[in-house]
């Protein structure tokens, strides 16, 4: 019975000793030391500044020698140097920022790419005109974006990136999206300034650039021209707040500026109100025949228009304009 028991005895002890030999053999677990790089701007657009930023939360940065370099050559070094600015970048340049603290590191590409925004108002403005029809009260604007983007130096296809538009920092899904350059807004009830924006990247988010555009509402307006028999409408020569009737007659035409209308040509879709001296006349057409009253050598008739938007409340205008009879040329 002894040599049973101790047998029993000795296996338990090797059992023991093994099982304390496996508990001596554990370690704790060790943290590889890391860094974050951050751009501020991220997306910057040609020389721009970038202010760039190095955290760890696995040791002190403080007390670390932290070196910085661009595209391989070293431009700052120092103890606790978490802090680097890079110079702007020409547009389409890349330039490989990398920070090194201990034994980590963290790199940062910097591709400045472009875009231009150009808008067009969808509102009137008459033959001849020089100058770009403006953006009025309630109107439509169409903005497109035009990309410069490259990847391997090739200029990428705009149809081919991705754009994320923005109407007064609200994102508009409807208009965003692949090749979708182009959006049309329309504005506010409320007279206010729009911000319309833009964020254009590749496909694989690799590449972007932003831009934004502030658009000010216009008040419409109305400018009186002569309509001659021979020539038409007389774009050539823009009446004054006063004229004058040297003949038996002139018709006068008031012409819209910047309202939303079709009035080139379609359904109507703006209203003109009359009147002589203070009093309203049943016509709506764009022109008015005024004649001299029998007889009279001399005087002056107040006449005076208001043109209207029929769906837009907000785009409406009235003009005046004082004629002055004087005798009759022979």
């Amino acid at each position: 019975m002894f040599k049973k028991g101790l047998s029993t005895l000795i296996i338990v002890s090797i059992f023991s000793m093994s099982f304390a030999h496996v508990g001596l053999a554990q370690t704790p677990p060790s943290f590889s030391e890391s860094i974050t790089l951050r751009a501020s701007p991220q997306t910057p657009k040609p020389g721009q500044s970038v202010t760039f930023t190095a955290e760890s939360f696995s040791f002190d940065l403080n007390t670390t020698l932290i070196t910085w370099e661009v595209n391989g050559v070293k431009k700052l070094e120092g103890i606790g140097e978490r802090y680097f600015t890079l110079e702007g970048q020409s547009a389409n340049s890349k330039t490989i920022v990398t920070v090194v603290a201990g034994n980590a590191d963290a790199s940062f590409i910097i591709q400045p790419s472009t875009v231009d925004l150009i808008w067009q108002a969808d509102s009137y403005t008459p033959p001849f005109f020089k100058g770009k029809a403006q953006f009025p009260y309630q109107g439509n604007v169409v903005v497109t974006a035009i990309p410069d983007i490259r990847v391997g130096n090739k200029p990428v296809d705009r149809k081919k990136l991705v754009y994320r538009w923005q109407y007064d920092g609200k994102l508009i899904n409807d208009a965003s999206g692949y090749g979708k350059d182009t959006i049309t807004v329309t504005g506010d009830i409320v007279i206010k300034n729009i911000n319309i924006s833009v964020s254009v990247s590749t496909s694989d988010g690799s590449q972007i650039a932003t831009q934004s555009l502030n658009l000010t509402p216009v008040q419409p307006s109305v400018i009186f021209y002569a309509q001659s028999p021979l020539y038409g409408t007389l774009y050539n020569r823009a009446l004054s707040t006063q004229g004058s009737l040297e003949q038996e007659e002139i018709s006068l035409r008031a012409v819209p500026y910047n309202f939303s209308t079709d009035f080139r040509g379609g359904t109507p879709t703006l209203s003109f109100v009359w009147s002589i001296n203070g009093t309203d006349l049943n016509t709506s057409e764009s022109t008015l025949l005024l004649r001299r009253p029998n007889g009279t050598t001399s005087g002056k008739t107040q006449v005076g228009v208001e043109v209207s938007s029929i769906p837009n409340i907000l785009q409406s205008e009235s003009q005046n304009i004082l004629i002055n009879y004087e005798t009759p040329t022979q």
